[in-house]
């Protein structure tokens, strides 16, 4: 048995097409799929080998290598750049997070939560809200700890918007002219693919197939710029001590099995139809047992697969199918480590050679709780090229307004978050007012500062009185000014990157907008005061 590895890098955006979106629309699927990489390898096969009839399953070999469950084409999910493990995996589905806290995971399998949380979630406002994660695939750091953690990945994309073009005129006309996006997997970034190989001379074949040429085009829409892949860091070992998940059978043995779905798996009933419900039999055919007695507890999802048939121009039929991430726990259930490496390396359900029905026995430890960690970056860096005077010029112009709309928008969130509250009069509110639009007009901010300190005994204790906040409001415009990046209301993170060029908060620009919040909060003063006189 063998196990080839390689990676794929995306040189174009791939557009390989789920059941997303609307019928103007093709979204593409987060990760590479397994009969994706199997049909460009069926390509290429056929290009060495063109003594093949048009009827290629004759072939025994053609058969073995393609057609059969010998061999299995894993789908290639994110590389997470760790050379020690470099997929990641389907995140479980029984993981969630509180809304609004994303650095710890609950999993609900090992915790207390209730089974219908959203639903009373939204009946009570005492109970936390808690929402499942967002990312698609994780990696799990020191698993064997007490406190695991977690990396958390999502594919980046790219959406594009195209026009349907008339063959005759090359132009968008009444009768050709829809207007339909992709949604396409982004440039830049890596897959880690797996091929499983029962037999060896499969896996030579295979390996001298990859190895063939680092170029290949996969997917859809290839003549549009769409599908451009480079097939990298190709590698063919034995499987005797290799998992999908990285850690031995040995350490995986408890009494709970969990079974974690590694990939969409898709069951088939005794009467040959597509279902979706435990694969409790299915799971116990591919362990060599007769049946299991025990009743799992059962956390799944559902989806739609299909495909698309290139040779005949047709897609495939939809089936309904287990999702990606589904848990099921077998409470004492005996499971050897021969068991559980035959479970996993052949797989359950149907189409298991294009990548479907992989799981994982105890993959997750039994814990209740992970904490998140940042991932690295998965999106390779394409090195800029460098601009002219005028085009640096314009995007620097760019990054400038993008940055202004940005703290316009904080500027009007910490107005309302800040109401004026102490007595004050609109007189002395009307001399901040003059005072702060001649500092920002002449660029003087220090006319704030003399004002303050030009007051008299009896104004400056008036404006000593109200407050912004738990801060009076003379000290607060003074922090502002002399500090504005460190205020809360200004982000420090606070940058535009276009081309190349930056634009941050400097200590002008955030004087100017500090400024602009002193205008704006007496403004607003003088119109609270003239209401409550009315």
């Amino acid at each position: 048995m063998k196990v080839i590895k390689f990676q794929i890098t995306n040189e174009e955006p791939v557009l390989v097409t789920s059941f997303q979106g609307d019928p103007n629309s093709d979204v593409s699927y987060d990760y590479i799929p397994g009969s994706t990489i199997r049909g460009f390898l069926i390509s290429r096969y056929l290009r060495a080998h063109p003594e093949l009839t048009e009827d290629i399953l004759v072939d025994k070999t053609v058969r073995s290598l393609f057609f059969e469950t010998e061999t299995r084409f894993l789908n290639a999910y994110l590389s997470t750049g760790d050379k020690k493990h470099l997929r990641s995996l389907p995140a479980p589905l029984t993981w969630r997070h509180e809304k609004g806290y994303e650095d710890y995971i609950l999993d609900k399998s090992y915790s207390s939560i209730n089974e219908d949380e959203d639903t009373e979630n939204e009946r009570s406002q005492d109970t936390k809200k808690l929402v499942r994660i967002g990312q698609k695939f994780c990696q799990i750091v020191r698993p064997s700890s007490e406190h695991p953690k977690v990396i958390l990945y999502r594919p980046q994309r790219r959406i594009n918007i195209h026009n349907r073009r008339s063959r005759k005129r090359g132009r968008a006309t009444k009768e050709e002219g829809q207007v339909y996006r992709y949604e396409s997997l982004e440039a830049g970034q890596s897959f880690e693919a797996i091929i499983l190989c029962n037999q060896g001379a499969d896996a030579t074949v295979l390996e001298q197939l990859l190895k063939r040429s680092q170029t290949a085009r996969i997917g859809g829409s290839r003549t549009a710029g769409y599908g451009k892949v480079t097939i990298s860091d190709t590698i063919c070992t034995d499987a005797d001590n290799w998992t999908e998940v990285g850690k031995p059978f040995q350490s995986r043995i408890r009494k709970n099995v969990a079974i974690t779905l590694l990939s969409d798996a898709i069951i088939c009933n005794d009467y040959g139809q597509y279902v979706v419900e435990a694969p409790i039999q299915a799971i116990a055919n591919a362990m060599g047992v007769e049946q299991i007695s025990q009743t799992p507890k059962i956390y799944m999802g559902s989806t739609f697969v299909g495909g698309f048939n290139r040779k005949w121009g047709l897609p495939l039929p939809q089936v309904q199918a287990v999702a990606a991430g589904s848990v099921f726990i077998f409470p004492d259930l005996d499971i050897t480590p021969e068991q559980a490496r035959q479970l996993e390396w052949q797989g359950i359900g149907e189409r298991r050679n294009e990548g479907f029905g992989r799981v994982a026995v105890n993959w997750l430890p039994e814990m209740s709780e992970f904490r998140v960690e940042k991932p690295t970056q998965t999106l390779r860096e394409k090195p800029l090229e460098k601009l002219s005077s005028t085009s640096e010029t314009l995007a620097q112009k760019m990054a400038s307004r993008l940055l202004r709309q940005k703290l316009d928008l904080a500027l009007e969130k910490k107005l309302t978050e800040w109401p004026l509250s102490g007595e004050i009069t609109n007189s002395q509110l009307s001399r901040l007012m003059l005072v702060a639009n001649q500092a920002l007009v002449e660029k003087q901010p220090d006319l704030i500062n003399q004002f303050f300190a030009n007051l008299r005994s009896n104004a400056k204790t008036k404006f000593e009185s109200p407050k912004l906040g738990s801060q009076p409001l003379q000290k607060r415009c003074q922090t502002w000014l002399e500090k504005p990046k460190d205020t809360l209301w200004i982000d420090q993170r606070l940058t535009i990157t276009i081309a190349g060029t930056t634009a941050d908060v400097t200590q002008a620009l955030g004087q100017e907008y500090a400024l602009r919040l002193i205008i704006a909060i007496a403004r607003k003063g003088i119109k609270q005061a003239a209401k409550q006189e009315g």
